[in-house]
């Protein structure tokens, strides 16, 4: 199932064709003439949709709320992008037992597109979802059930609860019943149901506020589901209600469809006939997203969709209107500051024209934008996407052997892997040509210039060249190190690997890898324990969460015969897209308290990985470390309570004593 996104144009249409309109929840418009779909005229009208969702648009015409009331007379162009729970609403509503549904997520996740959506295929007429989105906000519509027993059944629609003062409003006005009395009724009435968008929060509050005596009680089962990593989920005391959290479908995905979307499209076509068709700027960064002969994501493209799924793994939520700002600003994007300054149009081709004329005065690096560097700091307020993406800084730190081999042209030393000077001198002739492109550092005209300013452009440029060669870098090839070392997520490669050989082994899970559970050693005791067969706690005999201790409060091997201490495994109630796998600490599964569960997220993953190789905790940020403390005292209170209840046999790992009766204590050296 997909949906369309449509930009407006300001241009007349004929008194013949008066348009309506439509405002998606997400804040994009649709305009139709008549019912039907205009088309498109140029390739320039196509750029300027796409110039529509970048940064600077947000209070224009496709983010405003308003801008369906300022466009009654426009054309339009669509974009199709994927709605992956209309189906499963409609089989809902559709059934024959009593139901509602309630549609969450953040702004920009798409909520009033599928109730749309799912309005239309229920039979609604889309005038009348346009006409009553101005007025009252909600609509009904009556159908049939297609079950064992159908019936009649009216369904209600709030396009959205935040809107307007639903608790004191009548949805019916003989019964005087508010959309709370209905969703209650809905219950236990097969002939009613309801379909309600809003945020989490304004669902729950409103909830609360609403003067039904259940409906706090409702508010505190769904809040419930909040917190669950599935996105479609009945409610555990009212399975009849159903939640769809928009907000847990796999934002990498949402990408890949956006990027194939905008850049796949047939209007691209109409550019043959432009006289800079071969040296547009647009054009050259349409190619580093779309391969237009295959048909088919570049490296590139996998690349920035890799580190957006890492980016949702650690727990950030990207929702389609940012992927969508993503994707304008890395293709029609240019230098804020020097577009200003020289005026030209930021919504046209006119644009790319300035870059071909005027290369040195305006900048469209697609490397730049895709980041987006194109923007001062101040200009960046607000556009969450690219704070979350600058965390990783992609390109910012410098690595040793990638730095050699930006500067020696290839010429590397490794001597952990012989011959790879070879192989990467070769690799440095297949992106020579890529990479020539940036811009030196300093030449002969800046002599004139004090120290200061040359060593920042000498920093500027070096960042631009491993910030570019990180996105060139395929993560397939693992002949050479890897590209993701470019970036503040060194292992994010083995980290990606580690995540396909936990699908592979899916049903059994995986034993800890040998690098981990030295990380985690090094880590729970403070020491440089090389030890990777068994896992090793220790306090300093007061406190559980400080860094460094001998006295050991748990040691067990890492591989047991009897329990499978501990596996990695994704928890069976997550979506694999869309959480990080957990490392099951279990003592005994059939001792209630004896077993610790621990996310291992991109973020956690550097840390244990980064360790094993000799980095001190103390180096990371203190979320990290408060992570991994909590993780050390929840496996002290679960050891004990396995000592406590298992009874003492002699394959069990237990916590031995001296023969004095007195705590094991161990050497530990400290780095």
């Amino acid at each position: 199932m997909a949906f369309d996104l449509i930009w407006v144009q300001r241009t007349a249409l004929s008194v013949l064709n008066k348009p309506t309109h439509i405002q998606y929840g997400i804040g994009f418009t649709e305009i139709r003439s008549n019912g039907k779909n205009e088309g498109f005229k140029t390739a320039e009208d196509y750029v300027r949709l796409i110039s529509s969702f970048s940064p600077q648009a947000r209070g224009q015409s496709i983010f405003d709320e308003q801008a369906a009331r300022l466009s009654k007379k426009n054309s339009h162009l669509s974009i199709r992008l994927p709605a992956p729970y209309v189906d499963e609403i409609e089989q809902t509503l559709l059934s024959d037992e009593p139901c509602s549904v309630l549609i969450t997520g953040i702004a920009g996740d798409g909520k009033t597109y599928h109730a749309r959506q799912l309005w239309e295929r229920l039979g609604g007429d889309f005038n009348s979802w346009v006409s009553d989105k101005e007025k009252s906000g909600s609509l009904c519509i009556r159908t049939t059930t297609r079950g064992k027993q159908p019936h009649s059944r009216a369904i209600y629609f709030i396009q959205d609860l935040s809107a307007k003062d639903y608790e004191a409003i009548p949805i019916i006005q003989n019964t005087q019943e508010t959309i709370f009395d209905l969703l209650i009724r809905s219950i236990t009435d097969a002939g009613c149901s309801v379909v309600i968008c809003c945020n989490h929060g304004q669902l729950l509050k409103r909830l609360r506020s609403s003067g039904r005596p259940e409906c706090p009680k409702l508010a505190d089962q769904i809040e419930n589901t909040f917190f669950s990593p599935k996105g479609e989920i009945s409610l555990k005391e009212t399975p009849e209600i159903k939640v769809f959290d928009l907000s847990r479908l796999p934002q990498h995905k949402n990408f890949d469809e956006i990027v194939k979307q905008f850049c796949d499209h047939e209007a691209w076509e109409s550019c043959q006939t432009c006289d800079i068709c071969k040296i547009c700027q647009i054009r050259e960064n349409r190619k580093w997203l779309w391969d237009t002969e295959k048909k088919d994501f570049t490296d590139v493209e996998r690349k920035i969709s890799s580190l957006i799924k890492l980016t949702g793994l650690d727990g950030n939520h990207l929702p389609i209107r940012d992927l969508l700002t993503l994707v304008s600003n890395s293709m029609v994007g240019c230098n804020n500051v020097q577009s200003n300054k020289a005026g030209v149009p930021s919504n046209s081709c006119a644009r790319a024209r300035y870059a071909a004329e005027n290369p040195d005065k305006l900048d469209m690096d697609f490397f730049d934008n895709i980041l987006g560097n194109n923007y001062t700091r101040r200009g960046l307020a607000g556009k969450e996407i690219f704070n979350v993406l600058s965390q990783y800084e992609c390109g910012v730190a410098g690595d040793r052997l990638w730095d050699r081999f930006l500067q020696a042209e290839g010429h590397m030393e490794n001597s952990d892997t012989p011959g790879m000077g070879v192989d990467l001198r070769e690799l440095y002739n297949s992106y020579k040509d890529k990479l020539s492109d940036v811009p030196e550092a300093s030449g002969p005209e800046d002599d004139e210039k004090d120290p200061e300013t040359i060593l920042l452009t000498e920093h500027d440029a070096a960042e631009k060249k491993r910030r570019k060669l990180f996105f060139l870098l395929p993560d397939t090839d693992e002949t050479y190190p890897s590209g993701w070392k470019l970036t503040s997520l060194k292992h994010a490669r083995e980290y990606l690997s580690l995540l396909d050989r936990i699908r592979e082994n899916r049903k059994r899970g995986l034993g800890l890898p040998a690098d981990l559970v030295r990380g985690l050693n090094r880590i729970l005791t403070g020491g440089t324990l090389e030890d990777a067969d068994e896992i090793i706690v220790t306090t300093n005999g007061t406190f559980a969460d400080c860094f460094a201790g001998r006295k050991v409060a748990a040691r067990v091997t890492a591989r047991n015969g009897r329990h499978e201490w501990s596996r990695l495994e994704w928890d069976p109630q997550c979506e694999e897209e869309l959480s990080p796998p957990v490392i099951d600490f279990c003592f005994d599964d059939a001792i209630d308290g004896a077993s610790v569960r621990f996310e291992l997220t991109p973020s956690r993953y550097e840390c244990l990985a980064s360790s094993a190789d000799g980095a001190i905790i103390e180096t990371f940020s203190e979320k990290i470390i408060n992570d991994f403390m909590n993780l050390k005292s929840e496996l002290i209170v679960a050891y004990e309570k396995f000592l406590s209840e298992e009874e003492s046999s002699d394959d069990d790992p237990r916590l031995e004593l001296t023969e004095e009766g007195q705590i094991e204590t161990i050497e530990i050296h400290y780095a």
